[in-house]
């Protein structure tokens, strides 16, 4: 049986093919317009992912969503993590080159507590936009949260400090102290082996970091008993509790021009050492002490009858060439440097050849130098240098290439020195015989003590007595007599009178005889021999 085969009437195009093609062009349409307005994936680095997750953890910047995580990835290296983000299409010109990323999750540190938001909302990472140029989006994020934003009016600047480290983030930077910025990062430079901290000068205060600026830290109480004496600095209650670093310009310099940030300052522990002046010449000398060196520290002061002429260098100098000489050999050899700046003589190369032709001449004449106790209680020492009259012993002029100034012993180790001799001249002494002789005075000095104590019972005994006591009534009568008897013989009695008219009629008597007792006295005889006649004188004749 033969079958037939039906009959299909065959067509070129069939509207049913709209629909897949339609679909594909709302497809096409759709991705289109998701890439198109879909915003620029960023990876961000940070050391851990705590309170991280994908999916769930946004990206916001002044409390605004701008982003989600997409993923968080951990590194090849087990160095960190990276974190994938993708960022909406209106906050692509936030991502510049200068942005800082961070997460937001509550702290508790020095800069106070934060993030305590994050307790319910879970952590976010928060972005900071900057002012360079936008298209950035591989970025670093903070471990930290920083203190002061991008384009804030201010001044920034790096301060290095080879003391130890005492300064944390959020530490206040003091000026006359008031508050006017803070320190950002602490950080230490293993190759410089310094201290490096990144501070914020908000402005206006900016204007007041100049050239000549010295920084120094307050943090605490600082006690300082060197050889110039103790002296305790405390800043204000901010900076006694968590620390802070202050300014100014010494006041022995000029104000100074204003800086663009570029240039680094250096710390100074305290303010004697920020405002001591340095020098950029300096002359070079070796002293050879035989006292003990214990007490003096580089940077004491050298001084010059109280006035600070340098300072101590180098205590048992190091590659110091011995000269065979014993006694020099066995001294210890300190170098210190002199500042011709300090005297007068100029910080140049001029005025240090001057001082060195001048301090040769000074040596020949009696300058040397000693160690002196600066400070009883800490018991550190200085040198001071000054002219003595007393013999030195001989000093090379050079040793190991070094000028050498003369020393000599002072301070308590003189007074040791001379105790010693004295407690030597003290053994030497006859105290056997003398203790002898002491203890044979001391026992007549005993007998003539009974004695006097015999004398004094008697005298008690005589005193007694009722004679004696009646010595000063009978010595009284006899006083008031002489008294009236006196009063008879006065210029108003009556014999007086009779006294004085007797004494001018014995007067006029002694007066007559006056020419009698003259002729006697001339003429002895003449009481027994009349004088001859001598003739009448006879005019003559006409």
């Amino acid at each position: 049986m033969k079958m037939n085969r039906p009959e299909v009437e065959e067509s070129g195009w069939s509207p049913v093919w709209l629909i897949p093609v339609v679909a594909l062009l709302i497809g096409v349409w759709m991705v289109y317009s998701t890439m198109a307005n879909q915003g620029p994936l960023i990876k961000v680095q940070f050391a851990t992912a705590e309170g991280l997750e994908a999916g769930k953890t946004r990206i916001k910047t002044r409390s605004v969503d701008i982003g989600t995580v997409e993923s968080v990835m951990l590194n090849p290296g087990l160095d960190g993590i990276t974190v994938t983000a993708r960022i909406d299409k209106t906050a692509e010109p936030l991502l510049t080159r200068d942005a800082r990323l961070w997460v937001v999750r509550p702290r508790v540190g020095t800069t106070g507590v934060s993030g305590l938001g994050t307790l319910l909302s879970g952590a976010y990472i928060e972005l900071d936009p900057g002012t360079a140029e936008a298209g950035a989006r591989q970025f670093t994020g903070l471990e930290d949260v920083p203190l002061t934003s991008p384009g804030t009016p201010g001044l920034a600047l790096k301060l290095f400090s080879d003391s130890s480290h005492s300064l944390t983030v959020a530490d206040p930077v003091l000026y006359q102290g008031f508050r006017v910025g803070q320190v950002e990062s602490a950080s230490f430079d293993a190759d410089m082996k310094q201290a490096v901290y990144q501070i914020f000068i908000d402005a206006p205060y900016d204007r007041l970091i100049t050239t000549n600026t010295r920084f120094w830290n307050v943090a605490g109480i600082q006690l300082d008993a060197s050889a110039e004496g103790v002296n305790v600095t405390t800043g204000s209650l901010a900076s006694l509790l968590a620390g802070g670093i202050t300014f100014d310009v010494p006041p022995d310099l000029p104000v100074g021009q204003k800086v663009d940030g570029s240039q680094p300052f250096h710390l100074h522990a305290n303010q004697r050492s920020a405002f001591e002046r340095r020098h950029q010449y300096r002359a070079e000398y070796l002293i050879l002490l035989e006292d003990s060196v214990r007490g003096l520290t580089v940077g004491a002061p050298v001084e010059y009858r109280g006035i600070r002429i340098g300072s101590v260098a180098q205590i048992n100098v190091k590659g110091v060439e011995r000269s065979g000489n014993s006694e020099l050999d066995k001294m210890i050899p300190v170098l210190i440097y002199l500042e011709p700046g300090r005297i007068g003589y100029g910080d140049s190369q001029q005025g240090l050849d001057a001082f060195r032709n001048d301090f040769v001449t000074w040596v020949a004449d009696g300058l040397s130098a000693k160690l002196q106790t600066g400070n009883l209680l800490s018991g550190s020492q200085f040198v001071a240098i000054n002219f003595h009259d007393d013999e030195l012993p001989d000093f090379p002029d050079i040793y190991s290439g070094y000028s050498v100034i003369p020393t000599s012993q002072e301070g308590l180790e003189q007074i040791s020195y001379k105790l010693e001799k004295l407690l030597d001249k003290v053994n030497g002494l006859p105290l056997e015989d003398t203790l002898q002789q002491a203890n044979q005075v001391l026992a007549q000095l005993n007998a003539t003590l009974q004695r006097v104590e015999q004398l004094g019972h008697h005298t008690n005994g005589l005193l007694a007595d009722e004679s004696t006591r009646r010595l000063p009534e009978q010595l009284s009568e006899t006083l008031e007599t002489m008294n009236q008897a006196l009063s008879g013989v006065g210029p108003n009695s009556e014999n007086y009178r009779q006294a004085r008219q007797l004494m001018t009629e014995l007067r006029a008597a002694l007066g007559d005889l006056q020419p009698l007792l003259h002729e006697l006295n001339n003429k002895p005889s003449a009481l027994l021999f009349s004088e001859p006649r001598s003739e009448d004188i006879q005019p003559l004749a006409p």
